[in-house]
């Protein structure tokens, strides 16, 4: 089950960029997509969202491309 490392909030998305580079185990990525598809989870879908403001530029591409799926 995807959990969330901290809770991800609208307002946490903001105040992630500024944290440095933030690479997130592309696996990891790929269950909250499975989660957020198959079994409608938020929890996942937000895990997606947060990614996007990842520094790491491979961890938003997969996280895009994953959300797209979702």
């Amino acid at each position: 089950m995807c959990r969330a490392r901290q809770p991800v909030t609208r307002n946490s998305l903001n105040s992630d960029v500024a944290a440095g580079p933030v690479e997130i185990d592309p696996l990891y990525l790929f269950l909250c997509a499975v989660e957020c598809s198959k079994r409608g989870s938020g929890e996942a879908a937000w895990e997606l969202l947060g990614a996007l403001t990842s520094t790491d530029p491979a961890t938003r591409s997969v996280a895009r491309v994953l959300l797209n799926r979702c």
